[in-house]
This record gives structure tokens, C-alpha cells and sequence, in this order.
């Protein structure tokens, strides 16, 4: 699978499948998790939920439930890459069209 290049937007919220990557690569987001962290790749650390993800740091999704959404205190435009399934949510909980 190639790499799709998303803009996040407030309120939006980025889960990825099973085994899907991905990489902040501008802006300040966090990472969702409904019980455990995403595993950081590039410093081999785990990334609790409502803690800040690094710009360029490769996140690999081990399970359904888990992604990423943008810090409330964002200011810039974040745009991410993501390789693998996903799903984008609004602010209320519907899906964003690709």
C-alpha cells in the first residue's frame, strides 16, 4: 500500500487499522487509545493516550481503537501520512468522505 498524505483537521479525529503507519509530519497532534499506547517506532517508546506525537516519528498501529487527533492548542496545519486502512471522524462522530 502507498503513502496518503491527510490534513487533520480541529475536532477530527484519525484512527488507523490494524498494522496501518503513520507520520505527523506537520503540526501538533496526540495520540487516541481506548486501553494502551501507539508504539513509536523511531524511539522505541510506547505513546500513552493524550500525550503529544514528534513530527517525523513513525507510529505503527498494533490494534483497532488507536490513532491520532490534533493537540487543542494547534495553531498550524497538520498534515500526516498514513500507509494502511483508516478511518477519519468529524468532531461528532461521522465519517469524513475521502
Amino acid at each position: 500500500a502507498s503513502l496518503e498524505v491527510i490534513k487533520l483537521e480541529a475536532g477530527q479525529i484519525l484512527y488507523g487499522g490494524i498494522g496501518a503507519e503513520i507520520i505527523v509530519r506537520t503540526g501538533k497532534a496526540i495520540a487516541v487509545s481506548n486501553d494502551d499506547g501507539i508504539p513509536d517506532v523511531t524511539s522505541g517508546k510506547d505513546v500513552p493516550a493524550g500525550t503529544a506525537i514528534e513530527t517525523n516519528h513513525l507510529l505503527v498501529i498494533p490494534r483497532e481503537g488507536r490513532g491520532i487527533k490534533p493537540d487543542p492548542k494547534n495553531k498550524d496545519e497538520i498534515f500526516v501520512m498514513i500507509r494502511g486502512s483508516y478511518i477519519l471522524l468529524k468532531e461528532d462522530g461521522t465519517k469524513v468522505s475521502p
